[in-house]
């Protein structure tokens, strides 16, 4: 099966802003996110999941970010980026005004996040928008920028831009206000004024995107043609600033650097500090087979053709101006619909493309498929639409929300779906075909028995048949997409998963594994294989029956050309090749097992590059497995079911805060919250509620002490409802407490005057109740608003105080009650203290560790007393790994830390370590303590025997050398004699065969790969032969860590990919060639480099015609020598052994090269053989 997701299309930026000290970038895309950079570096710093439908456009203020799109709209602050809904309204545009967030919206509506109701309109969708000095500017596709006064109510026209308005910008240093349009053109004019200024255009190329200076004097912009221009007020100038090959999608500008997003998905920023940011993604949204061929097209306005058989990329056609939501295909030519309502057409042969309708100014279209001769859409104003190939469309329907899903079939019509839950059909008795589904449509997909599937929002998909509806179950979120494959119904969601349900069993669906991030496009071709894209880019190919994937996207076979190296790295591995899982099993039981009780402590000993990283990963992914296996059934389990694993590699703090780092990484890596009871659950709502109360007050207050001076007076109203709140909230209580009060007078007055009297009296003593607090609000709000703004402040820091005592008395209720409440907060007293500023470190961890250890001992006797539900954490796992590579003083730390532990009953510490670094650093460092070994004094040791109970050294490799091999080489080429260069190469086998096609069927011959591919970017990935991979492993005697095997194979990968096709045969020979002696020179130099010199050395003087009498030389003066040459003569007694001494003295200056202690001795490229 192929797992790795192959690209596809990826993502376009749609908006960018500086900050305003220009020192980060905010980015927003089609894959809904909002990135923060650095804009000097290029590094990403967060990236925000704002909106699924994608970001259109971001502003800020200070520190707060304002984020758009089809979706609605967000707003999050860089310090706290959790984003919160602003409004629904799809936004196309927005800017920030001087005091507010302005939206333009793609329903044509100007609005902002506290309105109720638009504020402007304009005649169709807005996709720009600008404010400065009073006025509000926007436009559109509809193609004229309006202006819009708030002060004064009034809208005008300002601009026209034929085609349509693509971006406006104001400058605040300034009154100026420009606007670029699909025309080409940029349009100057001053704020408060209505006559266009200046007009100029760069390439003539349509526009996307411009900017302006802050002093109003450079303008910046740019467009389709992938060019940024520059037009200067001041010398009245057009000029080209840079060319970055793809179209422009969006401008920023800050102190002469210019950011722009580019069409290849990346922002460039030139200027004095250029840097390339890179990291939006994007999905694909429609799909089409005909024949061996397969259309997709995506978020990235571009349409790919492949052959769907071997895997090939046939073409990619550009050209639309927003996201494709339609495609289809002929055996000539390729047809795609765009969200804007604009249709293109490509030849498929040449690539040359047709604009056949213009982008529309109506709503955004969200779902589209093509009928017969139409395309059928649904919008997000609720309208379904039928579309002419000429561009002009008509309203068939209307929905009262969005329409998310539409669906055609020749025989049972047309069908649409949205946010208002019901799915109707339309033809020439439009009516509701089955009961409204309660939550959003999704999907829709009409089956030939002209039954139609409905996939829901709420992860199930609905089959209407007649009368009776069955409801297909398993996934855990809205599904997207629809298909009928081979009897089968077949959904994609955002989950990341495809299910797959035979129609008689609905609640027992088949899961396809592989997409990451949501399925949004499915397509069954001609042979009954399903096709799924996702919003990952990848295209994959499954068989409906077994589940198999079958292809995935480019899985074209290498071309001519130098092989890959393929190396390995040196990270730790999940998996076991080293024959590890014994042992494994072995101490995870020993870790889990209740009845052996914390604290405990294992030092696992193994020399560096032995593995015990891998280790370490493997046991702790055994431990986690019997916690969860335990978890459902913690009572009859002999292990613990909560356990908390937590990774430190000491060698990442090995500086003077070794105690920093580990205290705060172990809190850090505790969730601080378990389950509470209902009473630690009320209290903490009540928490919850004072706490945001008091979080408000010291907002407001640190607001008004920022602004300062006679402008703080303006905080007042604010300071004044916040005062009010806290009034309403005490008297509220009060008022309340009448109401019980007022039923019983409403009694006793019905029994002794009747009930007109009764209901009298109930109600003035209702509205007593009612009124009595909001009187004495008006009253205290008169008198503060009368008094002086400094007194304001004063009363709210009273309150504020007032409020932070209250919720102290409740943290300190609450710890008295709930250990897990006493365990949450000591958590969050660490982490939110900076260890640090401490002093006596030693003695602060052992406090907090100590109460930690005895809050999670409390929980677990309190559940262990009424064991319900799931049980707390009963221990917690410490892995300490890169020990060896730590300083003395702070392996001693380490033990210390370890020894501290071990007095709680809660920890189990592993520490893998090399024993040799271990005692040396122990030596040295308490050598005054140790004193000369004289058989009385302590030794290290004693010391290590007092704090690991158990000590585990790792196996050495033997056998298990091999499997790393087979792991590592996993396919060898064909013994000789050699396949000749010029036979074609056959297609990497699969897991699963594609089904056969009918012999006879005729085929469209492979297409040829698009022009722009080159053949040097996929190479061949380097096959070793048998013998090669055997060899290996015969000097397995001399590798001693697997960290060794890999060195050498990763080393001769490099060497063997220098040797030509040509001399590949002579170089592996038939009985031992040179690439035995260069094998036994890397191992030389890799085991013993010392001794790697001395042979060099002696090579390069010898008159030995056989290299073994050369080693037996150097085995007579150097005893070193004896163990590897015994290995070697064991190899040469099992078969025979390349010994000439030419080969050896002509490879070693290059196998030189990869020793820090030979590398002095590397020949010249004169001297290089086997090119």
């Amino acid at each position: 099966m192929i797992t790795a997701p192959l690209a596809g299309h990826p993502g376009l930026v749609r908006a960018i802003a500086f900050t305003a000290d220009g020192s980060q970038v905010i980015t927003g895309g089609d894959d809904g996110t909002v990135r923060l950079w650095d804009a000097i570096d290029g590094e990403e710093q967060t990236a925000v999941h704002a909106l699924p439908g994608g970001v259109r456009s971001v502003a800020l203020d200070g520190s707060k970010v304002y984020c758009g799109g089809p979706a609605g709209s967000k707003s999050f602050t860089l310090d706290s980026p959790v984003p919160l809904p602003l409004g629904t309204v799809p936004v196309g545009a927005m800017t920030m005004g001087e005091t507010t967030v302005w939206l333009g919206g793609l329903n044509g509506s100007i609005t902002i996040p506290a309105a109720k109701q638009a504020v402007a309109t304009y005649s169709g969708a807005v996709h720009a928008v600008a404010s400065g000095n009073g006025h509000l500017y926007y436009g559109g596709p509809a193609g004229h920028v309006e202006a819009f006064t708030p002060s004064a109510g009034a809208t005008r026209t300002i601009a026209q831009h034929e085609g349509g308005v693509t971006a406006i910008a104001s400058a605040r240093g300034s009154r100026t206000v420009v606007s670029a349009g699909r025309d080409g053109l940029v349009k100057v004019w001053q704020a408060g004024r209505d006559g266009i200024t200046h007009t100029f255009t760069g390439d003539g190329a349509p526009l996307h995107a411009v900017a302006i200076s802050a002093d109003g004097q450079v303008v910046t912009f740019g467009g389709a043609g992938g060019r940024v221009w520059q037009w200067d007020r001041r010398t009245d100038a057009v000029t080209e600033h840079a060319d970055h090959g793809h179209a422009i999608h969006a401008l920023a500008t800050h102190d002469g650097r210019v950011a722009a997003a580019c069409g290849d998905r990346t922002v460039r920023i030139t200027g004095s500090s250029p840097v390339t940011l890179a990291g939006h993604g994007g999905g694909i949204r429609a799909m089409a087979v005909a024949r061996d061929i397969l259309v997709t097209g995506g978020d990235d306005l571009a349409v790919r053709a492949w052959n769907r058989t071997t895997g090939v990329h046939y073409r990619t056609m550009t050209g639309p101006t927003s996201g494709i939501r339609a495609v289809r295909t002929s055996f000539k030519d390729v047809v795609a619909f765009c969200e804007s309502g604009e249709a293109w057409q490509w030849d498929l042969t040449t690539g040359v493309g047709t604009r056949l309708a213009e982008p529309g100014s109506g709503s955004t279209v969200h779902a589209a498929t093509f009928t017969t001769e139409d395309v059928l859409t649904g919008s997000l104003d609720g309208t379904v639409r039928l579309w002419s190939p000429s561009g002009s469309s008509t309203v068939i329907g209307q929905h009262h929300d969005w329409v998310r899903a539409v669906a055609f079939s020749p025989d049972a019509g047309i069908a649409s779906g949205g946010d208002d839950g019901a799915v109707r059909t339309w033809g020439d008795e439009p009516g509701e075909a089955q009961a409204p589904t309660g939550t959003a449509v999704h999907a829709l997909a009409f089956l030939p028995d002209k039954s139609i599937a409905v996939g829901m929002a709420s992860g199930s998909v609905r089959l209407h048949v007649s009368d009776q509806q069955t409801f297909y179950t398993g996934h855990t979120s809205a599904v997207r997409c629809l298909a009928f494959a081979r009897g089968r119904l077949v959904a994609g969601a955002d989950d990341g998963t495809i299910l797959v349900w035979q129609l008689s069993r609905p609640d027992n669906p088949m899961v396809l594994d592989g997409h990451v991030g949501r399925v949004q496009s499915l397509v069954v071709d001609d042979d009954g294989r399903l096709i799924s894209g996702g919003e990952d880019g990848t295209i994959r190919v499954w068989d409906p029956i077994t589940g198999f994937q079958l292809a995935g996207t480019d899985l074209t076979p290498g071309q001519p050309g130098q092989e890959r190296s393929d190396v390995s790295n040196d990270a730790e591995s999940e998996a076991d090749f080293l024959g590890f899982s014994r042992d494994v099993s072995t101490l995870a039981a020993l870790i889990a097992d209740r009845s052996i009780g914390p604290p405990l402590s294992v030092a696992l000993l193994g020399a560096w590059g032995a593995g015990k990283s891998s280790f370490l990963r493997q046991l702790e992914h055994r431990v986690e497995e019997l916690a969860r296996r335990s978890h459902g059934n913690p009572e009859q389990s002999a292990f613990a079911a909560n356990v908390r694993q937590i990774r430190f590699n000491a060698w990442q703090y090995s500086d003077d805060h070794l105690w920093v780092g580990l205290i705060e990484h172990l809190f850090d890596s505790l969730t601080p919250r378990e389950q509470q009871d209902g009473a630690s659950q009320s209290t903490e709502a009540e928490l919850d509620e004072l706490r945001a109360r008091s979080r408000d007050l010291g907002a407001e207050l640190e607001r008004a002490e920022r602004t300062g001076g006679a402008a703080a007076d303006l905080r007042a109203p604010a300071l004044l409802r916040l005062l009010w709140r806290e009034r309403t909230v005490l008297r509220s209580r009060w008022a309340l407490a009448l109401i019980p009060v007022a039923l019983a007078a409403a009694g006793v007055s019905w029994a002794l005057w009747g009930s007109t009297l009764a209901v009298v009296g109930a109600t003035v003593i209702a509205i007593g109740a009612a009124v009595i607090p909001v009187v004495e609000g008006l009253v205290t709000g008169w008198n503060k608003f009368a008094g002086y703004s400094g007194s304001l402040r004063e009363k709210v820091r009273a309150r504020k105080k007032l409020l932070d005592a209250q919720i102290a008395a409740k943290d300190a209720e609450l710890a008295r009650t709930d250990p897990t409440a006493r365990l949450s907060a000591l958590i969050a007293e660490v982490r939110a203290g900076h260890y640090e500023q401490y002093r006596g470190v030693l003695g602060r961890a052992y406090e907090h560790l100590r109460t930690l250890s005895d809050n999670v001992r409390a929980s677990l006797d309190q559940w262990r007393a009424v064991p319900q539900g799931p049980p707390p954490l009963e221990r917690i796992v410490l892995y300490v790994d890169d020990l060896d590579r730590c300083p003395p003083r702070k392996v001693v730390d380490v033990l210390a830390a370890v020894h501290l532990l071990l007095a709680l009953p809660l920890f189990v510490v592993v520490v893998a370590v090399d024993p040799r670094w271990l005692r040396r650093s122990l030596e040295q460092h308490h050598s005054e303590l140790f004193g000369p070994d004289n058989g009385v004094a302590a030794r290290p040791l004693d010391y290590l025997d007092k704090i690991f109970q158990i000590t585990f050294a790792l196996r050495p490799m033997g056998s298990g050398a091999d499997r790393l091999i087979d792991t590592l080489l996993p396919q060898a080429e064909p013994e000789l004699p050699r396949r000749p260069e010029s036979t074609p190469r056959p297609a990497q086998p699969t897991t699963a065969a594609a089904p056969t096609r009918v012999t006879g069927e005729k085929t469209m011959p492979a297409p040829r790969r698009s022009p722009v591919a080159d053949p040097t970017l996929r190479p061949d990935r380097l096959l070793l032969r048998e013998t090669e991979r055997d060899f290996i492993k015969r000097l397995r005697p001399l590798l001693d860590t697997p960290r060794t095997v890999k060195k050498l194979i990763n080393l001769y990968r490099l060497v063997r990919i220098g040797v030509s096709g040509a001399n590949l045969d002579r170089f592996v020979g038939q009985d031992g060639g040179p690439y035995q002696a260069v094998l036994i020179l890397l191992a030389i130099v890799l085991t013993a480099p010392d001794r790697a010199r001395d042979l060099v050395t002696a090579l390069r003087t010898t008159q030995e015609a056989d290299v073994w009498a050369v080693l037996a030389e150097l085995e007579a003066k150097d005893a070193g020598w004896r163990q590897t040459n015994a290995v070697l003569d064991a190899m040469r007694a099992a078969a025979p052994v390349h010994g000439d001494t030419g080969t050896y003295r002509a490879w070693a200056g290059t196998v030189t090269r990869f020793s820090f202690e030979t590398y002095d001795m590397v020949d010249s490229d004169d001297h290089i053989i086997g090119e």
